[in-house]
């Protein structure tokens, strides 16, 4: 949850979470602005984007994907 947007898409496992959650705004613009912003400052930013319970999923998620990853 703080680790810059462009570290985790550097991760396959955290980018396929990553990409189930917000699809296409991780190939346009977004993503670019955000790059260096990690997903607690990208929520306080773009508020209604990722409201509490899409943070803990996203969360939880990661932390599997983690778990599972070679």
């Amino acid at each position: 949850m703080h680790v810059p947007l462009c570290e985790l898409l550097a991760h396959p496992g955290a980018a396929a979470v990553l990409r189930e959650h917000f699809a296409g705004l991780l190939d346009g613009p977004f993503a670019r602005t955000a790059a260096d912003l990690s997903l607690l400052q990208i929520a306080a930013f773009a508020v209604g984007l990722l409201p509490t319970a899409r943070l803990h999923a996203i969360a939880a998620e990661l932390s599997e994907a983690e778990a599972t990853a070679p």
